[in-house]
This record gives structure tokens, sequence and C-alpha cells, in this order.
């Protein structure tokens, strides 16, 4: 009996503590945003990054939709960088806008980029570049 309590405190504690430590999807946006704010500790800006991506669990296509949706900001550092990430952590889903990217002035690069590495080298990503 008292091995069934016991497991039973254990299995309420780590149900509240994984409860707590899921974010809504604003507040992992303001994380990713403020890794890529950090300007002297590439090491703080890269560990805030993570705890961003960690943020979401397992569920690695939340983090590409996230990063997506960042990226079509009209802030120009931001969307640059979210462009630069989703050649990292993005999916296929994004490669349409991806290539409508790539003639823009500010992202054109960034958006080639993401496309040669998501896609690899393929007739659409030459014609993307």
């Amino acid at each position: 009996m008292k091995v069934i309590i016991t497991s039973l405190v254990c299995l309420t504690a780590a149900f509240a503590f994984a409860e707590t430590n899921v974010l809504n999807d604003a507040k992992i946006k303001r994380l990713i945003v403020r890794s890529g704010q950090v300007i002297d500790n590439s090491s703080l800006a890269r560990e805030a990054f993570q705890y961003a991506r960690n943020c979401c669990g397992d569920d690695t296509n939340r983090f590409a939709r996230l990063v997506f949706e960042l990226a079509q900001t009209n802030d120009v550092r931001i969307a640059n960088r979210m462009m630069t990430i989703l050649g990292v952590y993005g999916t296929t889903n994004q490669l349409p806008f991806l290539h409508s990217m790539a003639t823009n002035v500010y992202h054109g690069a960034a958006a080639v980029g993401s496309v040669l590495r998501l896609e690899g080298v393929t007739s659409n990503s030459i014609a993307c570049a």
C-alpha cells in the first residue's frame, strides 16, 4: 500500500511539473525572438534558443510552424533570421514560402540558402537560386 501511495504522489508531481513546463505558442515565439537579440554572448544566445526549442518538447513540427510564423513578420532582421533557421528546422511545408521569398531584396539570400538546405541540389532549388 505504501508503494502505491508513493508512486501516485510521484506521478502527480511529475504531471504537475510537466504541465507547468509547457508554454503556449506566443511565449515560445517571444523566447525565439529574444534569443536573437543577444549580441555579445553567443553561448547565452544558443542556450536561449535551445530552451525555446526544448519548450516544444518532441513536437518538431510545432517548432517549425512557430519559426515559419515569425518569418512572416514585417521586421526585416527577425524575418531574415527565421528564414535562416527554417533551413535547419523547417519542413517541406515551408518550401513554397521560401521559394516566393527568393526574389525578395532583403530576404533572398537567406531564403535560397534555406531552400538548398531543405531540398538539396535539385532542379527546383537551382531555379530558385
